[in-house]
């Protein structure tokens, strides 16, 4: 059975073969090769042209600072005072009472300072003597009412009596007001006396308070006097 199956599968060979056709048909492979197409896309020129933005320069404003005229305040220095010899400090005993009271003043009854705080200075100004009450602060004491005179050595008594009121005092019951006869000028006291020059004798410069009920107080410093002294212009006493 077998042998017959291969016999049969071998006669089927021979005649396939017999009926092949001796030309042999070449199948050409289709050209896949065909050439990339090459695309080139110019890239789009976004050359903007930059734009120039000009500002202008702020404004420069000045201001000019505006002129301040300042007018220089009036002079109130005290003139420097020449030296003289006729100069004494009010002391502590130098204070005393008088009209209806009598007997020695303490510092603690006066409203001004003894203990030398205040010094009496004299000069002449023509044939007038000028004291200075140096040291004495009105605006701190109040009103008040200086004085001076001369114990004359020659008459032994005392002449040229006078008194003159600062600013507000009334010297009530003083023998011989004499108004304006006190200068002030940036605080300084001083006073144009009644008092001629070339008499011998003892100056006092005094500084008195006349309440108006006649319980007096007041303090004094004596000094001699030839009658001469350091000559001085009063104006230099006065703004």
């Amino acid at each position: 059975m077998s042998r017959s199956i291969a016999s049969i599968a071998l006669a089927l060979a021979l005649v396939a073969a017999a009926c092949g056709d001796d030309t042999t048909t070449e199948t050409e492979a289709p050209d896949t090769s065909s050439a990339a197409e090459t695309t080139t896309t110019a890239a789009p020129t976004s050359t903007a042209a930059a734009t120039t933005t000009t500002t202008a320069a702020a404004t420069t404003t000045t201001t000019a600072a505006p002129t301040t005229t300042t007018t220089a305040a009036p002079t109130t220095t005290v003139a420097a005072l020449p030296d003289t010899a006729l100069q004494a400090p009010i002391l502590d005993g130098d204070g005393y009472k008088f009209g209806n009271i009598a007997g020695a003043a303490t510092a603690d009854e006066l409203p001004f300072p003894l203990g030398g705080a205040i010094t009496a200075r004299w000069y002449t100004a023509g044939d007038r003597w000028v004291v200075v009450y140096d040291g004495l602060d009105v605006a701190a004491s109040g009103a008040l009412c200086p004085g001076n005179s001369i114990l004359n050595a020659a008459s032994g008594g005392f002449e040229f009596i006078s008194n003159s009121p600062t600013p507000g005092a009334q010297c009530v019951g003083a023998p011989n007001v004499v108004d304006g006869a006190v200068m002030m000028c940036n605080g300084q006291v001083s006073y144009a006396t009644e008092i001629p020059t070339g008499i011998a004798g003892t100056l006092f410069a005094s500084i008195e308070v006349y309440p108006g009920d006649g319980n007096n107080l007041g303090a004094s410093v004596p000094i001699p006097t030839d009658g001469t002294g350091t000559e001085i212009d009063p104006a230099t006493l006065t703004c």
